[in-house]
């Protein structure tokens, strides 16, 4: 089919255009018609050149479209939009060389601020991980401190007298019934209601035992050394006691060691009361008498 050619008779092409019924060929048409012109000093106005090449380019996209789907017209359809991608590139090339410059450190300027932006949302999504690890870390400590403190109720049970003694100290249940508590149970509720910590290092019997972290009343000895009854690295220590040697039937001595109350250095030996030394009588006086007098 033949058809005005559009740099031939731009008229004929253009009412052409119009009776193909086609609003977008025909709007392509004439923007590229009305392309701007430089000044009388042969400059193009800036803002007006790109403003005119930016809206060409999307009328150029969208008569692709057209002529992607328009079987009927490619040809005409064809020229045109070789005609108005031909007129963009001599329109851009006709540009100031500066201007073109500045157009492409204004894109490099965009660039570099999209890029500062994408950096400063990585980072805040850096430092919102971080908290959030911080704050995972917390409960964690928070949790194995309730743990050490409910742990507390389960203590060792002692054979010392001072603990199977009952204080003079009696308390109201939960259920409101009195019950008596012993020396030993008063002081572990004292210590609860002292302030708790959490040591940065763990002492030596924590360290030993295996225990996740070293906790206890502030200043005091940590939960795990008050029920072992040890001296604590973290705190005061524990209230000392003597020791005696222990001995088995099978190895029994005359003497056993007797221990000073401020460390393990031996102060002395005392005898052992043993019966097979005493001499033995016929009457319980006798018995009785020689008890009496069998080196202590």
């Amino acid at each position: 089919m033949s058809y005005p050619k559009p740099s031939e008779a731009p008229e004929e092409f253009f009412h052409y255009l119009k009776s193909l019924n086609v609003d977008i060929a025909v709007t392509a048409f004439v923007h590229n018609r009305n392309q701007p012109v430089p000044g009388p000093n042969g400059q193009f106005r800036h803002d007006a050149a790109q403003n005119w090449c930016e809206q060409m380019d999307l009328l150029v996209g969208k008569l692709g479209r057209v002529l992607a789907v328009n079987t009927d017209h490619q040809d005409v359809f064809g020229s045109l939009y070789e005609l108005c991608m031909k007129t963009i590139a001599q329109s851009r090339l006709s540009w100031p060389i500066k201007w073109r410059q500045n157009r492409s450190d204004e894109a490099d300027k965009k660039k570099m601020e999209e890029d500062r932006k994408r950096l400063d949302k990585l980072a805040i999504e850096e430092e919102v991980e971080t908290i959030k690890a911080a704050e995972r870390e917390i409960e964690l400590k928070k949790q194995a401190l309730c743990d050490a403190q409910k742990a507390a109720h389960v203590f060792v049970i002692d054979n010392d007298d001072e603990d199977d003694d009952v204080a003079s100290v009696s308390t109201v249940g939960e259920q409101g019934v009195l019950k008596k508590m012993t020396k030993r149970q008063v002081e572990e509720e004292a210590r609860k209601k002292m302030e708790q910590t959490v040591h940065a290092t763990r002492c030596t019997t924590c360290t030993k035992s295996n225990e996740l972290i070293c906790t206890g009343p502030i200043g005091h000895a940590c939960n795990v050394c008050w029920k072992v009854k040890k001296s604590c690295s973290n705190g005061s220590r524990h209230h000392t006691r003597i020791k005696e040697e222990p001995t088995s039937p099978a190895k029994l001595t005359a003497k056993c060691k007797a221990y000073s109350t401020s460390g393990a250095n031996s102060i002395g030996k005392i005898e052992v009361f043993n019966e097979a030394d005493i001499p033995q009588g016929s009457s319980k006086q006798q018995k009785t008498s020689a008890g009496a007098t069998a080196p202590i």
